[in-house]
């Protein structure tokens, strides 16, 4: 088996690094397997890819779709995807452009509050995934937050005065979506959710191909308890860091380090 890390993100969604600069920071840490899963962006990938390429690693090709399930939002990731799917780039193209809406409704619900945050969306790349966290580090960029977790719990947080609620489609949706593009489907850290169980019963239900057993807010009990639905459902067991590089260095997989084999579309993450 390969050390391996199966979620990560880059700037192409809410991530720091470039997909080449988190490629080669993960190669520094002994990766030889990952996937790239950015929140409803594909970008990444060409460049990481050629990278990978370069260093002897595997990329697998992934994307982390975001979904609702009773106002409680749940991911769903997708390996093995291929980027040329229709019904995969119809959504994207969809997601981005109600991304951009959003993000504009924000700024003038902050502007209304007298904060001014003159983001030019046309500055950011078209492909690109805003979201909260972009607004989130403008506002500690121009002193108006002292910190990143300051500007949600103050301002853009889900119970802030300049939220505006995000567009999301429904599991069964994430799901099939990440089928029709070739991928496989896996429920995204569910040891995090509220409905843990409601949202893995259902996911079940519809097909999901996985869980992510393995994710660093989980404890040793939630890995075992999805372990065992896993097992008894003849789901794969998937793992990863969440990755975002906005968290030291030398924290990096400091409590969680992952080794993984593939067969096919087939995975089977361990921890060590």
């Amino acid at each position: 088996m390969r050390k391996c890390d199966l979620h990560t993100h880059t700037n192409k969604s809410d991530g720091i690094y470039s997909p080449k600069d988190l490629v080669y920071f993960l190669y520094s840490r002994g990766i030889k397997v990952l996937s790239i899963t950015d929140h409803d962006s594909i970008e990444a990938l060409p460049e990481a890819r050629e990278e990978t390429q370069k260093l002897g690693m595997d990329l697998i090709p992934g994307i982390e779709l975001s979904a609702e399930y009773l106002d409680e939002e749940v991911h769903i990731l997708g390996y093995f995807i291929d980027a040329d799917s229709p019904s995969l780039s119809e959504y994207l193209m969809k997601f981005r452009l109600a991304r951009r809406v959003r993000f504009s409704k924000m700024i003038e619900k902050l502007k209304e509050m007298g904060i001014e945050v003159p983001v030019d969306l046309d500055s950011y790349e078209e492909e690109k995934a805003i979201g909260r966290p972009h607004l989130a580090r403008a506002l500690l960029e121009r002193g108006y937050v002292s910190s990143f977790e300051e500007a949600f719990q103050k301002y853009i947080g889900d119970n802030g005065p300049a939220y505006v609620k995000k567009f999301k489609i429904y599991v069964e949706d994430a799901i099939e979506i990440v089928h029709e593009s070739g991928g496989v489907s896996i429920l995204a850290h569910p040891g995090l959710l509220n409905r843990k169980d409601e949202v893995i019963n259902l996911s079940i239900s519809k097909g999901i191909d996985g869980i992510e057993v393995y994710h660093p807010k989980n404890s040793h009990y939630i890995e075992e308890q999805l372990t065992e639905i896993a097992f008894k459902n003849n789901l794969m067991v998937t793992g990863g860091t969440d990755f975002h590089g906005d968290f030291n260095d030398q924290e990096y997989i400091a409590n969680i380090e992952l080794y993984c084999e593939t067969e096919g579309k087939r995975m089977k993450v361990i921890k060590r």
